[in-house]
Formats: C-alpha cells, structure tokens, sequence
C-alpha cells in the first residue's frame, strides 16, 4: 500500500502492478489538475527564495 503525499489517501496497488502505476492512476483520478502541469510550472511553484541569491562579486 502506497499513501497520497497530496489528499493523505491510502493507494491500492493491485496484484502483479508496481507502486509507480497504482499511484499515477490515483493522481489521474483525484488530482488530474497536479498530473496536467509540465515540470516547469511544478518547479517555479516550489521555487520560493527565501533570499536574495548572493552573487560572487556582492561580497
């Protein structure tokens, strides 16, 4: 059995199937808007700076 990190859900994976598709399936089915962002969109919303990068030269 797998859990959702997203709703908390326990995944069923069903005989002769691995955890990777059982989950995909359950995303699929709950959460189709997480599963349709590209990989670009999903890293830019987790992307928050905390602080200004420093640079070599600010030092």
């Amino acid at each position: 059995m797998a859990e959702c990190r997203t709703c908390g859900a326990t995944i069923e994976v069903p005989e002769g199937w691995s955890v990777g598709p059982a989950v995909r399936r359950h995303y699929w089915e709950a959460h189709p808007e997480r599963m349709q962002k590209t990989r670009a969109d999903k890293k830019a919303e987790e992307a928050i700076p905390s602080a200004p990068q420093s640079r070599a030269g600010d030092r």
